[in-house]
C-alpha cells in the first residue's frame, strides 16, 4: 500500500476483507526511523467498527522486540509468522503497533470518510481506511490509511474424505474397535479425532485407524479430515455408542430421615447384573453388603443423594439415584431474657435462633390479647394494650424430631392517654392549652409540652399558656409520663395572621374627592370585610364579602383636619386597625375690580382674592377679547373693542387649590371726534364749528374745544369770533 506518510500515532487498525479464502502471513509497516522496544499484531473475527476500544474482541497474533525501523516511508519488517486465516467473504481486523513504550511510532496516511469504508485492494482481498490508536485501545482517530505491506497466500480447501467412515458403531467397555475411510490420492495425511476416554493405537495419519474404548467411554463421534499439499480439509464424522446396560430402575426406600438413624434401600434384581455398586452420601455408612440389590444405610448429620450403577458383561449403566433429606435434632430452646414494656408499646424478644429445626412463639397466659409481629422470628416483636404479667413460650421443632421450649415474661405497665384541647388564634393572642390527658389507674408526673413544633420543650407545667408572634400552622405536641410509661399526641393548631394594613390618603382642596391608596396584605387567607369612619360624622362605611371594598372614596362637605379609622378582618376573624389624617384644604375665594374701562385706553385690573390658612401664589387672567392673557397679580390690558366681554381671574394657593371669578366687564366705546368748518373766512368775522362727532353707542356728553392753544369752549356747535391775522 501506498508509503505517504502525513501523521502517525501508536499503531493502527484495519480491515481486510477476503475475496477468496486466504491466510495472513505476516504484515510490514511504515515506522519513524529507530527501533522499536515491542511491535505487536493483533487480530478482531468481527472487525474493526465497533471494537476500536473493545480490547476483549481482540487477539494478540504475535509481538516482536527491538524491531529497526527502515525509516519513514520505506517498509519495516515486523518478524512475526502470525498465519490468521479469512474465509472467501468475511472480513477480519488487524491492529498493528508499537506498545509506545519507547522507540519510533508507525506512520499513515489521514484519510477521508470514515473506518471501514474501501481504501483499496486486488482481487484477492480488499482493505478498509482504519483507525489511528493510542496504546493498546486509548484515543481513536478516524479515518486513517494504513501504509505498508500484507502477506498472504491463497489455498482452497480441498473435499472432505470420501464417506462413510466404516467400522462397529456398537462396542463393548476395552474393546479394540477398527474405523476406516476409502483412500483419496489427493491427501498427504489424515486426522482422526475420538471421544475422551477412547484411545488410538495405530493409524492416526492415516485412512484406517485402531482404537480401544476406554474403561470411562460413553462413546460419541469419530471424526476424519485430510489434508492435501497445502491445507485441511473439513471433518466427516460417524457416531458410535456403548452396549451399556440399562439403568436400574427407581431405588426404594425413605426419602426423609432423622439424624442418625438407619433405613433399608434396594432395587429389583436382575439375572444379567453381575455387580451393583452404591454411592453414599457424605457421612452415611454401610450396616450390609455393598454388592447387593438391598442395602442397609446408617446416617450420619449430612444427607444427599444415594445412588446405584449396575454392570453387566459388556459396560456399567448409568447412575440411579435417590435424595435423602436428614431431619436435624432441633435446636435445645432458650426463649431469652423477661421484658417490662408499657402498654401497647412493642417487647422485643431475644430468643436463641435455631440452629437445627424451626422456632414458634406462643402465648401461655395473658391478662389480654397481644400479638407477635412474627412468631417464627427468634427476635420477633410482642405488644398488647392489657396490663400485667404475659407468659411466652419459645419452642423450637424439627420435623419427625422431638422439640424443645423455654418461657419468659413480658411485665406490661399501663400507659397513660395523652390530650389536650385548644383554640385556633390570631397572631399575637394568647393561647391556653388545657390537659385533658387519662391516667389509666396510674398517676400522670410529668407533662412536655412543644408548642412550636420544632421538637424542643416549650413548657413542663400541665396547663401552659403561650403566645405566638408568628402565623403558622404548628404541629402542637404533649408527652405524658406516669412509672415510666409515656404516650404522646400532636394536634395541629392554626395561628392566624393578621391582616397588614398600608392606607394613605393625600390632602385635598376642599370640594374634591379623598381617594383611600390601601395595599394591606395578609398572608395567608384573605381580609373578609372592611370598615371605614372619615371622622366627619358622615357614618362608619363596612363592607364584606366578595363585595369588599378595600379603596372607598370620600368628599368632605366642609375643610378641616379629618381622622380616618379603618378596620380590616380576615376571613378568620382577626381584626386589624390603622388611622390616618387627612386635611381639606380651604379654597381661595377669586375677586378683583377693573379701573378706566374704556375702549383704546388701558384698563387696571386690582386683584381682590382673599384665602383662609394659606396663600395665593398663581394668579391667571383671561382679558375676554382673545387676546393677551396675564399671570401676574394686578395687570393692565389695552381693550381694542367695546362692549361686554367676560373677564376671568384663577387663582392658585401654595397648597394647590384652585378658584376662579367671571366678570362680565362693559368696555365703552371712544367717541371719534369729527367737526365741520369753513377754511376760508374774513378776518373779523364770526366763525361756526359744527360737531360731527361720533360714539359706536350712547352719547356724547361733554365737548371741549380748543382754539390756538389758548381758546376753550363747551358745547357741541360753537361760535368763534374775531379772529386774528
Amino acid at each position: 500500500m501506498p508509503m505517504n506518510q502525513n501523521n502517525g500515532q501508536d499503531g493502527l487498525m484495519f480491515n481486510l476483507t477476503a475475496l477468496t479464502d486466504v491466510t495472513v502471513d505476516s504484515v510490514w509497516g511504515n515506522f519513524a526511523a529507530g527501533t522499536i522496544g515491542v511491535a505487536e499484531i493483533w487480530s478482531c473475527p468481527t472487525g474493526i467498527v465497533g471494537n476500536q476500544a473493545n480490547a476483549g474482541a481482540w487477539t494478540l497474533a504475535g509481538s516482536a522486540n527491538n524491531v529497526v525501523s527502515a525509516g519513514i516511508n520505506n517498509s519495516t519488517q515486523i518478524p512475526v509468522y502470525i498465519n490468521v486465516p479469512v474465509l472467501n467473504g468475511t472480513t477480519t481486523g488487524f491492529y498493528v503497533t508499537s506498545t509506545g513504550a519507547s522507540g519510533p511510532i508507525m506512520r499513515y496516511t489521514n484519510g477521508v470518510g470514515t473506518a471501514g469504508n474501501f481504501y483499496m485492494g486486488n482481487a484477492d482481498i480488499s482493505i478498509s481506511q482504519g483507525y489511528g490508536k493510542d496504546y493498546p485501545f486509548g484515543a481513536t482517530f478516524n479515518p486513517r490509511q494504513f501504509n505498508g505491506h500484507v502477506f498472504y497466500s491463497c489455498c482452497p480447501t480441498p473435499a472432505a474424505p470420501q464417506g462413510p467412515i466404516n467400522g462397529d458403531t456398537t462396542s463393548c467397555i476395552g474393546d479394540t474397535v477398527t474405523f476406516y475411510v476409502p483412500f483419496d490420492t489427493n491427501a498427504v495425511s489424515y486426522t482422526w479425532t475420538v471421544p475422551a476416554g477412547d484411545t488410538i493405537i495405530s493409524g492416526a495419519n492415516d485412512s484406517l485407524m485402531i482404537m480401544v474404548v476406554g474403561p470411562n467411554s460413553t462413546g460419541g463421534q469419530i471424526c476424519v479430515s485430510l489434508t492435501d499439499s497445502c491445507t485441511a480439509s473439513p471433518d466427516i464424522c460417524v457416531n458410535y455408542s456403548i452396549n451399556q446396560p440399562a439403568s436400574p430402575p427407581a431405588i426404594s426406600g425413605v426419602v426423609s430421615i432423622c439424624q442418625n438413624d438407619s433405613a433399608w434401600y434396594s432395587v429389583t434384581a436382575s439375572p444379567s447384573i453381575i455387580s451393583y455398586n452404591w454411592f453414599l452420601p457424605p457421612g452415611a455408612s454401610f450396616l450390609s453388603t455393598q454388592d447387593s440389590n438391598e442395602i442397609h444405610v446408617q446416617f450420619g448429620s449430612n444427607g444427599g443423594d444415594i445412588c446405584l450403577q449396575v454392570t453387566d458383561s459388556c459396560a456399567t449403566s448409568d447412575s440411579v439415584c435417590l435424595s435423602v433429606a436428614i431431619n436435624s435434632n432441633p435446636t435445645l430452646a432458650n426463649a431469652g431474657p423477661d421484658r417490662t414494656v408499657c402498654a401497647g408499646n412493642m417487647a422485643n424478644l431475644a430468643a436463641t435462633a435455631a440452629a437445627n429445626g424451626n422456632g414458634l412463639w406462643s402465648v401461655v397466659s395473658a391478662p389480654g390479647a397481644g400479638s407477635f409481629t412474627d412468631t417464627a422470628d427468634h427476635q420477633s416483636g410482642y405488644s398488647t394494650l392489657s396490663p400485667g404479667q404475659h407468659i411466652l413460650r419459645w419452642t423450637v421443632s424439627s420435623a419427625g424430631c422431638p422439640s424443645t421450649s423455654d418461657l419468659m415474661n413480658v411485665d406490661v405497665i399501663a400507659t397513660p392517654a395523652a390530650n389536650f384541647t385548644t383554640a385556633n388564634v390570631c397572631e399575637g393572642t394568647p393561647v391556653s392549652f388545657q390537659d385533658l390527658s387519662a391516667s389509666n389507674g396510674t398517676s400522670i408526673t410529668s407533662w412536655l409540652w412543644d408548642v412550636t413544633g420544632n421538637g424542643v420543650d416549650n413548657y413542663s407545667n400541665q396547663n401552659p399558656t403561650h403566645n405566638y408572634n408568628s402565623p403558622g400552622i404548628y404541629n402542637v405536641r404533649l408527652i405524658v409520663s406516669a412509672q415510666g410509661c409515656a404516650d404522646t399526641l400532636y394536634q395541629n393548631l392554626a395561628v392566624n395572621p393578621m391582616p397588614v394594613l398600608s392606607v394613605v390618603a393625600d390632602d385635598v382642596c376642599f370640594q374634591d374627592l379623598v381617594e383611600i391608596s390601601n395595599t394591606s396584605t395578609i398572608s395567608l387567607g384573605s381580609i373578609d370585610s372592611v370598615s371605614w369612619d372619615f371622622g366627619d360624622g358622615s357614618g362608619v362605611q363596612t363592607s364584606f364579602g366578595a363585595g369588599v371594598n378595600l379603596t372607598p372614596n370620600h368628599t368632605y362637605g366642609l375643610p378641616g383636619q379629618y381622622t380616618i379609622n379603618h378596620t380590616a378582618y380576615s376571613d378568620q376573624g382577626c381584626v386589624a386597625n390603622a388611622v390616618i389624617s387627612v386635611e381639606v384644604y380651604h379654597l381661595p375665594v377669586a375677586d378683583f375690580n377693573a379701573v378706566n374701562a374704556c375702549q383704546f385706553q388701558t384698563t387696571g385690573f386690582n386683584d381682590l382674592s382673599t384665602i383662609i390658612g394659606a396663600n395665593i401664589d398663581r394668579w391667571s387672567w383671561s382679558f375676554g377679547d382673545g387676546n393677551d392673557s396675564a399671570y401676574v397679580q394686578n395687570p393692565a390690558h389695552d381693550y381694542e373693542v367695546n362692549g361686554f366681554v367676560d373677564v376671568t381671574l384663577l387663582v392658585k394657593t401654595d397648597q394647590g387649590c384652585l378658584n376662579q371669578k367671571t366678570v362680565s366687564l362693559e368696555v365703552f366705546p371712544t367717541p371719534v371726534n369729527e367737526f365741520n368748518y369753513s377754511n376760508r373766512v374774513c378776518l373779523g368775522d364770526t366763525h361756526f364749528l359744527d360737531d360731527q362727532s361720533t360714539i359706536a353707542y350712547g352719547s356724547i356728553d361733554q365737548f371741549l374745544w380748543q382754539i390756538d392753544d389758548s381758546i376753550d369752549y363747551v358745547g357741541a356747535n360753537v361760535w368763534h369770533c374775531c379772529l386774528m391775522k
